[in-house]
């Protein structure tokens, strides 16, 4: 056992609605965990996953709206396994929302031929291609001018 071995740093962040406490965010060490304020809750995610990623990101960004409707729509979905008859209804639901869906967008005038949509893909497609190359050309005349001052 090392000795001199820094234990990993913990830090919480409270999401609150109001002045109550409702979620705690805990990123400590190689992990991330969604709490509930009454502690009969908990989500972990590891460092490896999108979870963790987009935990910190928004952490960074200070974006704690965003963080507490993650926290909250995970802490949500946990109910599905209390009652079958809630899945069910969720599901009627999610058809119905689709339904409306696709009722309204066939209402509504098309202002674009499939072709023309394809094209401003083909076109948006092709402006990243060309950013990324910049990108990459950008990167290598640094390390090329790194590697010159050495």
């Amino acid at each position: 056992m090392n000795l001199f071995k820094k234990p990993p740093t913990t830090t919480t962040y409270p999401l609150m609605r109001g002045k109550e406490v409702i979620f705690n965010v805990i990123m400590a060490g190689k992990q991330v965990e969604f709490q509930s304020a009454a502690k009969d809750w908990t989500l972990i995610f590891a460092n490896t996953s999108y979870e963790y990623g987009m935990a910190k990101y928004l952490i960074q960004e200070n974006d704690m709206d965003a963080i507490h409707q993650l926290a909250q729509a995970s802490f949500l979905t946990r109910i599905f396994f209390h009652d079958a008859k809630i899945i069910k209804e969720f599901y009627k639901e999610i058809d119905r929302y689709q339904k409306r869906l696709a009722r309204e967008a066939a209402s509504r005038p098309q202002t674009q031929s499939d072709a023309e949509i394809l094209a401003e893909e083909k076109v948006l497609h092709e402006k990243t291609a060309e950013s990324v190359k910049e990108l990459e050309d950008i990167k290598n005349a640094k390390v090329t001018t790194k590697n010159k001052t050495k």
